[in-house]
């Protein structure tokens, strides 16, 4: 064979070789970019699994990056719009910028969140948050991600989105034996009204006396050791009071006197309730009756009391404010 032979033969060795290598590197690489392809998951979550009627739940939309840098989630939520009504979609804290403003469509509610092409998300996070306000019962109902819930990472033109996590609810009513704490007090007063209270106790004394000692001890030790033996493996929670404060020089103030309140002062209403076993996790409150469903908070004063913060409104010089408290067991009471 001669010399020319040789050189093309191997240099023909060479190029299948090379072609050979070429392919397999392009299949691993084209394996590796399908695998990283979808790698982002989606999640629902809410701090409890059941909401009562007229009360108001919010529901983050997690994320999981995994491998992919996120740019941009165009997300999609649906739930039952006769169990819920839409409040408010609004970007969560782990991308900067709303691209679509949060909407509700019927029983859809979307938002378009990112971070862009220079400044992709790693890692988890909370994408965007739903709040919801419950309008009946049920024993379940599906919050979900539609099947247009899409993710865009960098150098991916597909929805990254590997997988996504529902949640399940259940709403449920104001049970009859929660209990409630009022207090009624009114602002100021003038001094002009004093006459006013003095005929009601004078009246009042009289039927009260007689009508309130008759049934107190007759009724009071019967049901007391008839009941007490049945419910005392189980935890006991009230609530106990309503109480009013003032933030003055960022010290919680006890209100003594309402009457030195004015209009559009601004007062904290807090409530503490009192368990033999268990905790309290939120409470919430009602002002005059208004509005007609409660607000429900988890924040707690120095005291450990669950509050709100309120302004007293102009033209309102009377006010009852109820509230209950939440045992993590036995429900509101």
């Amino acid at each position: 064979m001669s010399t020319k032979s040789i050189a093309g033969l191997f240099l023909a060795v060479i190029i299948i070789v090379g072609l050979a290598v070429g392919i397999i590197l392009v299949q691993r690489q084209q394996d590796t970019r399908q695998r990283a392809a979808a790698a982002t998951t989606l999640s629902l979550s809410a701090p409890t699994d059941r909401v009562m009627v007229g009360d108001e739940i919010e529901i983050l939309v997690n994320v999981n990056t995994g491998t992919n840098q996120l740019t941009g989630a165009d997300i999609t939520i649906t739930f039952d719009n006769t169990v819920f009504q839409g409040v408010s979609f609004v970007t969560g804290p782990f991308v900067e910028t709303t691209f679509i403003e949060g909407n509700f469509f019927g029983n859809l509610a979307n938002i378009v969140v990112g971070s862009g092409l220079t400044t992709p998300k790693t890692g988890t996070g909370t994408l965007a948050i739903l709040r919801l306000k419950a309008l009946q019962a049920t024993s379940s109902t599906q919050i979900a991600f539609s099947n247009s819930t899409a993710v865009s990472a960098v150098g991916e033109s597909n929805n990254v989105l590997q997988s996504s996590q529902n949640l399940a609810l259940t709403v449920t009513t104001p049970t009859q034996s929660a209990s409630q704490c009022t207090i009624n007090f009114a602002i100021g007063v003038p001094p002009s009204p004093t006459p006013t209270p003095t005929p009601t106790p004078s009246g009042t004394p009289i039927p009260t006396p007689s009508a309130t000692p008759t049934p107190t001890p007759t009724a009071t030790p019967a049901p007391t050791p008839s009941g007490t033996p049945v419910p005392s493996p189980s935890p006991v929670a009230q609530c106990v009071n309503v109480k009013m404060y003032q933030i003055i020089e960022g010290s919680w103030v006890l209100v003594q006197n309402p009457q030195t309140l004015l209009p559009g002062d601004t007062v904290y209403f807090a409530v503490l309730g009192s368990a033999s076993d268990g905790i309290f996790d939120m409470a919430r409150f009602r002002v005059n009756g208004l509005p007609p469903n409660w607000t429900t908070t988890t924040q707690t004063n120095p005291f450990g009391e669950f509050y709100i913060q309120y302004t007293l409104l102009p033209g309102v010089a009377s006010y009852s404010v109820e509230a209950e408290v939440h045992h993590v067991t036995l429900g509101w009471r």
